[in-house]
């Protein structure tokens, strides 16, 4: 047992909380950090000291919903994303990380920031035109809260969840803190 698996069985915290380096998608997890095909994962261990730091890779898995709102009705609903295949699971994972990689702002994916949310505009833009979708909201939060899972950058305070919404302003993709749904006006949408 690693002495953090000890600390987090133990429920001891020592103040320390777990700062985002990197963000990535993958299909294969298990691979990823160790084929060496992903330069910014290797480019991030390379820059910050691993003397001073521990590395840890998490693995999430996105419970995706489809939540259409309608103002001028009663109607509203929420389905899994699965089950509607609203967004095929590609896209979905990549509007995912390139949220997470704006949210987060990480130094270390500094260098590639415009093409990342060059990309994010463009699938936020398509959603919004082909499924009416104004927004996508993210929430992470583990069932059990522990410092290890206590996310923080130099953008993010270190918080047990985060909620934020990104969607399509006049100035590109903006984060607003909070889950707040944008219905377009005229004829309701999803978020």
């Amino acid at each position: 047992m690693s002495i953090h698996d000890f600390l987090q069985s133990s429920a001891i915290e020592l103040g320390i909380n777990t700062e985002i380096h990197y963000i990535g998608y993958t299909k294969n997890p298990s691979e990823r950090p160790i084929n060496g095909a992903h330069r910014g994962l290797s480019d991030m261990l390379y820059r910050v000291s691993t003397e001073e730091y521990d590395f840890f890779i998490f693995y999430n898995l996105f419970k995706v919903l489809s939540i259409g709102m309608s103002p001028s009705t009663a109607f509203n609903f929420c389905f899994a994303n699965s089950m509607l295949d609203e967004i095929n699971v590609d896209e979905e994972g990549r509007i995912i990380e390139k949220a997470l990689i704006k949210y987060f702002s990480t130094e270390t994916q500094e260098l590639n920031k415009k093409n990342e949310e060059s990309e994010l505009e463009n699938s936020l833009e398509r959603l919004g035109m082909k499924n009416n979708i104004g927004s996508v909201c993210v929430h992470i939060e583990m069932e059990e809260p522990h410092e290890l899972y206590r996310f923080f950058s130099r953008s993010v305070k270190p918080s047990d969840r985060h909620i934020f919404t990104c969607r399509i302003a006049g100035s590109g993709a903006e984060i607003i803190e909070g889950s707040k749904f944008s219905a377009p006006a005229t004829s309701g949408g999803n978020a």
